[in-house]
């Protein structure tokens, strides 16, 4: 916080480009939470700044719509692109004395709502929540502290199901139609003929649900799908799924995993099935 002593040096007074439509998610993380609560609008707004955090007059705000697919690092670079036009669009004024802080418009204090520091381990899914969720969820952790999702993997000798954590990069909701209570493994299903913005799928030819048989096994909710055209769906708890489309490359010289070293710093969810020589997966309980 910068304290009242540095606020009444400057004589025009002191801005601030903050990504958000003050007063909604005042504090450090607005971009991320408002993806996490899965906005469709947002925006940026030009404040004076005062002594209470993000609280101060509005001079200027913008409204941005939020694609349903973009991801924290590309909203926030966005936002501050178009703050930095609201700003050299101002200063002119303010440094004639045209506009000064008693043309901004004070904020509603009742209306608003605080968006806090993001912690390291907020970014594992939890595929209980909707697809929607866990998909905004991805997009708002992307670049940092990002997303995991702990998955089992079937060891091919023994049968057994191993855990593993695979960092979650990229990803869409699929809609599915309704699946039996507990998603057990089907023999067939269908995807939702609605086109899915951003999907390589067309309706006349949606992917062949692959490798589902019998009924998941003890401590597992359901059966990860590899569909036809190289998919990785998991089931999540309204029944949709989310598909993962990009993973995390493990480092060099990490055997941890199937990800091999190379210049791309994230695998395919196709090239991350064959990694693992095609077993199956199974989101836990």
């Amino acid at each position: 916080m910068l304290p009242q002593a540095f606020l009444d040096i400057p004589k025009y007074g002191t801005l601030n480009i903050h990504p958000s439509l003050l007063p909604k998610y005042r504090g450090p993380a607005p971009v991320t939470r408002a993806l996490q609560d899965g906005c469709s609008v947002s925006g940026v707004s030009l404040v004076f700044t005062v002594l209470q955090c993000d609280a101060g007059p509005v001079l200027e705000q913008q409204q941005v719509r939020v694609d349903q697919d973009i991801q924290a690092p590309e909203l926030t670079e966005h936002m501050f692109r178009l703050g930095a036009q609201m700003l050299l669009r101002q200063l002119p004024g303010l440094l004639s004395e045209a506009v000064t802080v008693r043309d901004a418009v004070p904020q509603d204090a009742a209306s608003a709502s605080y968006a806090p520091k993001v912690g390291k381990l907020e970014g594992l899914l939890d595929f209980r929540q909707s697809a929607q969720k866990c998909h905004d969820l991805v997009r708002a952790m992307a670049g940092w502290p990002g997303s995991r999702a702990s998955l089992l993997v079937e060891n091919k000798t023994t049968g057994s199901l191993e855990p593993i954590e695979v960092r979650v990069l990229r990803t869409r909701v699929v809609p599915t139609s309704p699946l039996p209570s507990g998603h057990a493994a089907l023999e067939s299903a269908t995807i939702s003929t609605t086109p899915i913005p951003g999907s390589t799928v067309a309706p006349d030819n949606l992917p062949t649900l692959n490798n589902l048989s019998g009924q998941p096994p003890p401590g597992t909710r359901g059966q990860v799908v590899y569909t036809s055209t190289g998919e990785l769906l998991a089931p999540c708890g309204d029944g949709n799924m989310l598909s993962i489309l990009e993973v995390a490359r493990r480092r060099a010289g990490n055997t941890g995993g199937p990800f091999s070293s190379g210049p791309r710093s994230y695998l395919t969810a196709k090239e991350f099935i064959n990694g693992i020589g095609k077993r199956r997966l199974f989101v836990p309980a």
